[in-house]
């Protein structure tokens, strides 16, 4: 029987739309999340800080949340990040909705003269985030604070392989569909909460389905995977 296959933590608000759609889903957890230990990259607190994902929240200290980020203006990646940072009393000062590289070009665009960058979160970054980086020409590096990384669970390749091939899976992160080829995951189409996890997607070569363009959240991706389904079906095989 064709399905929908979620692959987040848990299956979230996504599965919620899909019952709701009467659309068949499967859940396998691609990925856990593991604190890094790494202390800050300088004892002085940051003018600016990026974060693309709100488990950079869950990673770090209350003492490091008071002491290093609390003081700076922070910049952060989507909806789910802000209300994150709302929770442990951060408000930010730009919310964007294009990933790690436009926070990059951001807050480019505000440093002021002297001010340090700070990007803060997976050990892993996405590609376009890296090629932002390596372009940047402020005059003062932008510091890559890793404070946790992406593990793979126990038995993951052994539950893809078991899974027959998806015909639409649904991808909230690049990291994800990283873990997703490399460990033997098998999907007719995709659905990608953003242009960002959208580019990760057309690089490891799995068809396209839809892509969120803003307002990014797992409800509106919910909607879309569930729309995509209904696209698919009518389409029928080949």
């Amino acid at each position: 029987m064709a399905f929908v296959l979620l692959l987040g933590h848990e299956p979230g608000p996504e599965a919620r739309h899909l019952d709701a759609a009467g659309v068949p889903w499967r859940h396998v957890r691609l990925l856990d999340y593991a604190s890094t230990g790494a202390q800050p990259p300088e004892p002085s607190p940051p003018d600016h800080l990026l974060v693309t994902s709100g488990r950079t929240f869950e990673s770090v200290s209350a003492e490091q949340l008071a002491r290093t980020l609390a003081p700076a203006r922070l910049y952060v990646v989507g909806g789910r990040t802000a209300a994150a940072a709302r929770a442990v009393g951060l408000e930010p000062v730009h919310v964007g909705g294009a990933g790690g590289a436009e926070l990059v070009a951001e807050v480019r665009r505000q440093l002021g003269v002297g001010e340090r960058v700070w990007l803060v979160g997976a050990a892993e970054l996405a590609r376009p985030t890296r090629a932002a980086l390596a372009g940047w020409d402020g005059p003062v590096p932008v510091r890559h604070w890793a404070v946790y990384r992406a593990v793979e669970p126990p038995g993951l390749a052994e539950a893809l392989c078991a899974l027959p091939t998806a015909a639409l899976a649904v991808f909230t992160s690049p990291a994800q569909v990283r873990r997703f080829t490399s460990s033997g995951g098998r999907a007719e189409a995709a659905v990608a909460i953003g242009p960002t996890t959208a580019a990760a997607l057309e690089a490891a070569g799995l068809p396209l389905a839809g892509a969120l363009a803003e307002r990014f959240s797992r409800d509106r991706l919910g909607r879309l995977a569930a729309s995509c389904w209904r696209e698919l079906s009518r389409a029928g095989p080949g």
